[in-house]
């Protein structure tokens, strides 16, 4: 995907989405998500925001993804081998099947919490994001 500075909507978030942008919204009135461009400081019309991230879970895997939220985060995504493992820390009931499928794709069991992230990406005035997501 080339996108320069584009701001076309996309259907979906991809891998090579967050290699060309960091940064995405989702879009209600086009039901579909937009490049982020400009963090700093961040435009007041946009709501949730994806971010590109890397993960470390407690085991030891390290991955891919996206965080959801925006200042602070509430799910997050894992890219793994062409699938995306989106999992929402406010729907606990679906986190244990999200890992378990994930365990399953590595083919071992995979011990997700605490997860570690961190991102290249700040809001001014601040350091880049990074944190620790515990099990719910």
């Amino acid at each position: 995907m080339n996108m320069g500075k584009s701001t076309e909507s996309f259907p979906d978030l991809t891998r090579e989405g967050f290699d060309a942008c960091p940064v995405w919204t989702w879009s209600e009135s086009n039901d579909s998500y937009s490049p982020v461009w400009k963090l700093n400081p961040l435009p007041e019309d946009v709501s949730t925001l994806f971010l590109k991230a890397r993960l470390e879970a407690a085991s030891g895997e390290c991955f891919s993804g996206y965080l959801v939220g925006r200042k602070s985060f509430y799910a997050f995504a894992i890219f793994l081998e062409g699938a995306e493992y989106v999992v929402n820390l406010n729907l606990p009931e679906t986190v244990e099947e999200a890992v378990s499928s994930i365990g399953m794709k590595l083919g071992r069991n995979l011990r997700l919490f605490p997860l570690k992230y961190e991102t290249d990406l700040h809001f001014e005035g601040e350091s880049c994001i990074a944190g620790v997501f515990r099990q719910p």
